[in-house]
């Protein structure tokens, strides 16, 4: 891809054209403020992603199902036949608005404030457009088109870099948001893909000690993990080896299931969904873990939590104790992932 940088007020990544599957990206870069500059990078990198070529299907089948719908319909009313292509598509919505429905019942007796009714409207619009985005498109297509940010030259040497790990469900692509920002300041970052899908949270631990290695290679410096959902529960099983917690500076968690998470108590065949079970309220592997960070400070973290968290349920149960606990008020689970407030704040921390 070609990297075209300009000095301008406001830093920011438009992806502005795609040419051979090439990304041609405009960016503020405080290291040339003079003009344009031009850098030629290597093509897509090699991300492969089980999920993604998963939900490449599952989206092809929606689009096929709706435009069936569509064309049946279309010889009797337009109107409506486009009513149902929208319907089928956002089919989801529904299972949305149910959990959504149920959020002021489930959390009446958490400590965490309760949503209004407002809230939890608005919250269900912000979460059928961001599982929209994500699970429809940025998964399935674009989780080769950011490329890790871990060269290792003089520019980032002492510089904190970013490990970013993704949920349940995700891939590397649910940090679209995140990508022009750090590109923009040329931040080092490395996005991981958890595979399998549904492996236990213990088997990714390798995958993200050769991220936090990569980055430490790159910089010198220990990196930053954030981490969005199952992610954070990923990073605490890895901490729990005191030889690691020295690797890392400090952990975001955004929407993390830290004490589980009722969701997971409802599932049709959980011999097969190992992280599932896992997450579950009170499961066994939840008690090993916080039995074995018993003489372990959460200092080193920052936990988002939000009212509106249709996924991790209750609301409380995305903090922990003696953490930097931070609500997000009106967000839901996925939109979390997204948040420009979260994203300015946890840069921040660099």
């Amino acid at each position: 891809s070609i990297n075209i940088t300009r000095s301008n007020p406001l830093c920011q990544l438009v992806l502005v054209a795609a040419l051979r599957g090439d990304a041609v990206r405009i960016c503020e870069n405080a290291e040339n403020p003079t003009g344009l500059f031009l850098s030629a990078e290597s093509n897509q990198p090699p991300y492969e992603s089980m999920l993604a070529r998963i939900q490449q299907i599952a989206t092809l089948l929606i689009l096929l199902a709706a435009s069936i719908v569509l064309l049946s319909v279309w010889r009797y009313s337009a109107l409506l036949a486009v009513v149902l292509f929208c319907a089928t598509l956002f089919s989801y919505s529904l299972l949305l608005a149910i959990q959504f429905s149920r959020l002021r019942w489930i959390n009446a007796d958490d400590p965490a404030p309760r949503a209004s009714g407002p809230q939890l409207s608005l919250a269900w619009y912000r979460e059928v457009v961001a599982v929209a985005r994500v699970f429809l498109w940025w998964q399935p297509f674009c989780a080769r088109l950011h490329a890790d940010n871990v060269a290792q030259t003089s520019a980032m040497q002492g510089r904190r870099g970013l490990v970013l790990v993704h949920g349940f469900l995700c891939n590397r692509a649910v940090w679209w948001r995140w990508y022009p920002e750090l590109e923009c300041q040329n931040i080092p970052f490395v996005a991981v893909n958890l595979e399998p899908v549904f492996g236990s949270i213990d088997a990714y631990a390798d995958t993200l000690d050769k991220a936090i290695r990569a980055l430490q290679n790159a910089t010198g410096v220990a990196p930053l993990l954030v981490c969005h959902s199952m992610g954070g529960l990923v990073a605490r099983a890895f901490l729990r080896a005191p030889d690691k917690q020295a690797g890392v500076h400090h952990v975001v968690t955004i929407g993390s299931p830290h004490h589980g998470t009722r969701l997971g108590e409802r599932l049709l065949h959980p011999q097969a969904l190992k992280n599932a079970v896992q997450m579950r309220r009170g499961s066994a592997w939840l008690k090993a873990l916080e039995q074995n960070e018993a003489n372990m400070s959460n200092g080193k973290f920052t936990c988002y939590y939000s009212d509106c968290d249709n996924i991790v349920t209750p609301a409380s149960a995305a903090t922990l104790a003696g953490a930097d606990n931070r609500l997000r008020k009106g967000v839901p689970h996925v939109a979390l992932a997204l948040d420009d407030k979260i994203i300015r704040e946890t840069l921040a921390m660099l």
